[in-house]
């Protein structure tokens, strides 16, 4: 008798003990909330950061980065109501950072990039 030590299969499923891949983090410049409800960009020459909140409704949109690689907490960078706002938030070249908008209407995904190097 042979034994399978890492699949078996189930009325039909295959189930599998190996670990599952992390979900790819995307690696760019930008990401935005579901809706495009909010939006943010980072530009590592200068440290600049573009945040849109695109919903009228009073209420806020806020940027947030951390390092990659290193266990602290979410720093945020700014906050925008409705419309459009920009600042230069300094941050290690070090590091690649992961940063996110977040929305009263959802977060959006968290995606990385470099902190370093201007074209």
């Amino acid at each position: 008798m042979q034994v399978l030590s890492t699949v078996a299969v189930v009325g039909g499923l295959v189930l599998s003990t190996a670990p599952q891949a992390a979900a790819a983090v995307p690696y760019r410049d930008w990401t935005q909330a579901p809706g495009n409800a909010a939006g943010v960009v980072f530009d590592p020459c200068g440290d600049d950061w573009r945040l849109w909140d695109n919903v009228n409704d009073g209420l806020s949109a806020s940027a947030r980065f951390n390092y990659k690689g290193v266990k602290d907490r979410w720093k945020t960078v700014m906050f925008v109501k409705d419309g459009y706002g920009h600042a230069s938030r300094n941050v290690s070249e070090k590091y690649h950072i992961y940063f996110q908008v977040r929305s009263p209407y959802g977060d959006s995904p968290i995606v990385e990039y470099r902190t370093s190097g201007c074209p």
